[in-house]
C-alpha cells in the first residue's frame, strides 16, 4: 500500500497538468487546418505535412523536440546497437519473445484499466482471458497459447487512449529520450501505465524489461529513420499515424476481421484460394508482337489498388527464426549484405552501396560462372530499401553476385555522386550512374571480390528508364562492359508519367478534413498491416496464389492518394537537401532548426511539374523548356537502341496506369519479342509473383 501511496502526489500533480498544458478538446482538434470560403472542402489536395498536422498537432517546441529526439537517436545508434548486438548475440530470438510475451503479459493491469475506463467491453473481456489462459496453459507468459490457438489478441490498449476516449486532446507535440509518447496527453499516460504495470513492483523485473525491448526497438527504430532525409520528421510521422491507430484499436481489430474472414485464427498460415476463385487467363491482345504472361493467379482488382500490391515485394529471407538482426549469427539477407563505400574524386563524399557474394555452390555441384546482377530502384529508391533488397535477393539465389545502388533520383544520391546537382534530366542522371558503376566494378576486382564477372544491369521503373539509357550510351562508349539490361516497368514519356502522378494526388482536393483524415488514418492502417503479412516463399517458377483476404482492401481513391504519395515525397527530400545547400528563392522557410515545419509545408505542396518547371529548370537548365527536357528524357529518344540492341530484356505491365495507348504501341512495335507483357498488376504491383521474378532473373 505504502508503493502506491507515494504515487499520490505525482498523479495529482499530472492529472491537473493534463488539464491545463494547452490539450486541446476534441471539437477544437476537429477543425479544418484550411478550408474554403464555407469552411467545408479543403483548397488544393492534402500533403503530408497538413495530415500530420491534423492527426498529431501543431509542433510549437518543434526545436526542443528535435535535440531530445536526437538524443533518442545518438543513444539508439551508439549505445543501444551495440548493446544489442551484444545481446542478441548471447541470447537467441526464441528467448528473446520469450521475454518480451511474460513483460506483456505482465502489464495486462493497465491495459485493463485503460480499456475498462474507454467502455471497451469486448477488448477488456479478451485481455483477462488473455491473461489467465497465458498465465496457465502459457507457463507465466511464456507462450502465448490464447493468440494463436484460440484468437483472443492484446488490444495494445494504454491511459492515453482512454484519456483520448474522455475527451482530452494531445495537447502539443512534447518528445523525451528513449520514450514512445509524442504528446502532452500519451507521456502523462505513459506515468498511470507505469504504475499499473506489474513490472514495477517487482526487482529488477522493469531493467529487465527496458533492455529487452530496447534492443527490439532499436531494429524497428532503424527501420523507420535510417535513409530519411530528416529523421526527426520521419519519426515523427510514422508515431502520429501509428499513435491514431492505436487509438482505434485498428491493429487489434484488424487481427480479428482476418482471422474472421479466414475462417481460422492462424494469421501466420496462408491457405490458397479454390480453382474457382481463380481469374481466366487471357489471351494475348490481337496484334501485341511481344511475349504474353498471363497471370489468373493475381486476380486483378483494379489498376490502382492492384498497385499497392508492390507492398508484398519484399525479401524472404528476412527473419532468421534462431537470431535477432543485430546478432553476429544471423543470416537474413540484409544482414549479409556488405555496406560499401566508393570515392568519385577529390572534394566528393562518395557513394555507399550494398554487396551480396555469390551464394555457395554445394558440394558435388558444377561451379557456377560469375555474374553480377547491378540492381537500381525506381523514383526516390534506396540501395537498402525492402523492394531493392527483394530483387538482389531473387538475382543472388539466382547465383549471381549482387550490387545495388541508390536512385539517381533521391536526396542521398544527389548529395553522395551529384555534388547537389538537382537530379531529373535523364541523360545527365545516366552520366553520374554510369561513372558511379565504374568506380564500383573498379573498387570490387580491386579488392578481389570480383574478377571478369558477365554483368546485368537491372533496373524498375525509374531505375528500368536509366538502364536503358545507359545501354544506349554505353553503345557509343562501352566503359561497364554489360553482357544484358533488364528494364521493368519503365515508364515511356517520363515526365508525361510524373504528369499522371501530380492527377493522382489531386484525387483529395475536395476531401473535407475529416475525410482526409478518415482516409488516411484508414489506408495507413491497411498498409501497415498488408506490411507486415509473411508472403509466399517462391515456387520455382509455377504460380502463386494469393488467398482473397490477403489483399489490399484500399478503395480506389486510397490507393490513387497514397500511390501518388508514396512516388511525390521523392520531392521533399531532394528539394529539402537542396535548399539546406544552395537556398531556393521558391522557399521562404529558410530550414531553421525550430521551424522546420514551415519549411516543409511549402516543399510538400510542390508537384513534379512545380519541381520542373520552378526549380530544376531555373537552377539547372536556364533558357530550356520542359518540353525539350521531356524529350531528352523519354525512350523515344532512344529508339533505335531499343530496336537493334540484342542485350535488352523489357518486363511491362498492359494496364500500367503510367502507360498510354500510344506508349504501348511504341513499346511493342519497338522492341517486339525482347518484350514481355504481364496481363495484370498496375505499376509494379505483380513484382511479388514468383513467374515475374523469374521473368526478371532469367529463369
Amino acid at each position: 500500500m505504502k508503493r502506491w501511496l507515494r504515487f499520490t502526489p505525482i498523479f495529482a500533480l499530472l492529472a491537473f497538468s493534463l488539464l491545463i498544458a494547452g490539450c486541446r478538446s476534441a471539437s477544437q482538434v476537429d477543425e479544418p487546418a484550411v478550408a474554403d470560403r464555407d469552411g467545408l472542402v479543403q483548397m488544393g489536395p492534402w500533403t503530408p505535412t497538413m495530415l500530420e498536422t491534423e492527426v498529431a498537432g501543431e509542433d510549437p517546441i518543434e526545436g526542443f523536440n528535435r535535440s531530445m529526439f536526437w538524443v533518442t537517436d545518438s543513444l539508439m545508434d551508439y549505445v543501444a546497437r551495440p548493446a544489442g548486438w551484444v545481446y542478441c548475440s548471447i541470447f537467441p530470438r526464441p528467448a528473446i519473445e520469450v521475454i518480451d510475451r511474460v513483460c506483456l503479459n505482465l502489464e495486462y493491469p493497465a491495459r485493463l484499466m485503460s480499456t475498462l475506463g474507454r467502455a471497451e467491453w469486448r477488448g477488456a473481456w479478451d485481455e483477462t482471458v488473455r491473461f489467465m489462459v497465458n498465465t496457465s496453459i502459457g507457463m507465466g507468459g511464456m507462450f502465448d497459447p490464447a493468440g494463436e490457438w484460440w484468437g483472443f489478441y492484446s488490444t495494445e490498449s494504454d491511459f492515453g487512449q482512454m484519456f483520448a476516449a474522455w475527451g482530452i486532446g494531445p495537447g502539443c507535440t512534447l518528445v523525451l529520450p528513449l520514450c514512445a509518447q509524442t504528446n502532452v496527453r500519451d507521456v502523462v499516460g505513459w506515468v498511470f501505465d507505469v504504475a499499473f504495470d506489474a513490472k514495477t513492483y517487482i526487482p529488477f523485473a522493469g531493467s529487465a524489461s527496458a533492455i529487452n525491448r530496447m534492443v527490439v526497438a532499436q531494429d524497428v527504430f532503424r527501420t523507420v529513420v535510417e535513409g530519411s532525409p530528416d529523421r526527426y520528421k520521419s519519426f515523427r510521422e510514422l508515431a502520429a499515424l501509428r499513435r491514431q491507430l492505436q487509438l482505434r484499436m485498428a491493429f487489434y481489430r484488424a487481427k480479428n476481421a482476418y482471422a474472421k474472414d479466414r475462417g481460422d485464427v492462424n494469421c501466420g498460415r496462408i491457405d490458397l484460394p479454390q480453382p474457382d476463385d481463380v481469374d481466366q487467363p487471357a489471351p494475348k491482345p490481337v496484334g501485341v508482337s511481344g511475349q504474353w504472361l498471363p497471370t489468373p493467379e493475381f486476380m486483378s482488382r483494379g489498376t490502382m489498388v492492384d498497385t499497392t500490391r508492390f507492398v508484398y515485394f519484399k525479401p524472404q529471407q528476412s527473419r532468421d527464426y534462431w537470431y535477432m538482426r543485430l546478432s553476429i549469427f544471423n543470416r537474413d539477407f540484409v544482414e549479409q549484405m556488405s555496406r560499401r563505400h566508393v570515392k568519385l574524386g577529390e572534394g566528393n563524399p562518395g557513394c555507399e552501396y550494398g554487396f551480396w557474394s555469390a551464394p555457395e555452390t554445394a558440394a558435388g555441384n558444377a561451379a557456377r560462372p560469375e555474374r553480377l546482377a547491378i540492381v537500381m530502384p525506381g523514383v526516390g529508391g534506396s540501395f537498402d530499401s525492402n523492394s531493392t533488397l527483394a530483387l538482389c535477393e531473387r538475382f543472388n539465389l539466382a547465383g549471381y553476385k549482387v550490387v545495388s545502388v541508390d536512385s539517381a533520383f533521391s536526396w542521398r544520391f544527389m548529395r553522395e555522386a551529384g555534388n547537389y546537382e538537382l537530379p531529373g534530366f535523364v541523360p545527365d542522371d545516366v552520366r553520374k550512374i554510369r561513372t558511379l558503376l565504374a568506380a564500383i566494378v573498379a573498387e570490387l576486382k580491386s579488392q578481389k571480390l570480383i574478377e571478369s564477372p558477365e554483368i546485368t544491369l537491372a533496373g524498375y521503373s525509374l531505375g528500368g528508364v536509366h538502364a536503358l539509357h545507359i545501354a544506349a550510351a554505353e553503345e557509343k562508349s562501352d566503359t561497364l562492359g554489360i553482357a544484358q539490361y533488364v528494364a521493368i516497368a519503365p515508364p515511356v514519356d517520363l515526365l508525361g508519367a510524373l504528369s499522371t502522378i501530380d492527377k493522382l494526388g489531386e484525387v483529395s482536393t475536395n476531401w473535407t478534413r475529416d475525410e482526409a483524415v478518415e482516409n488516411l488514418i484508414d489506408a495507413g492502417g491497411v498498409l501497415m498491416t498488408e506490411m507486415v503479412k509473411p508472403v509466399p516463399p517462391y515456387r520455382n517458377g509455377s504460380a502463386l496464389v494469393m488467398p482473397q483476404w490477403y489483399r489490399p482492401r484500399f478503395t480506389e481513391d486510397q490507393a490513387s492518394y497514397l500511390s501518388a504519395l508514396s512516388l511525390s515525397m521523392s520531392i521533399r527530400g531532394v528539394v529539402f537537401r537542396y535548399h539546406m545547400n544552395t537556398p531556393l528563392p521558391l522557399l521562404k522557410g529558410d530550414g531553421s532548426w525550430s521551424q522546420r515545419n514551415r519549411l516543409y509545408d511549402e516543399i510538400d505542396k510542390l508537384s513534379f511539374g512545380d519541381y520542373v518547371d520552378k526549380i530544376l529548370i531555373p537552377q539547372q537548365y536556364p533558357g530550356r523548356t520542359r518540353a525539350e527536357l521531356a524529350k531528352a528524357c523519354s525512350l523515344r529518344s532512344i529508339a533505335s537502341t531499343l530496336a537493334k540492341n540484342p542485350k535488352i530484356r523489357v518486363i511491362h505491365t498492359w494496364d500500367d496506369f503510367l502507360l498510354s495507348g500510344n506508349d504501348r504501341d511504341f513499346l511493342d512495335r519497338t522492341l517486339g519479342g525482347k518484350l514481355l507483357w504481364v496481363q495484370h498488376g498496375g505499376h509494379l504491383g505483380n513484382l511479388y509473383l514468383d513467374s515475374v521474378q523469374c521473368a526478371a532473373v532469367g529463369e
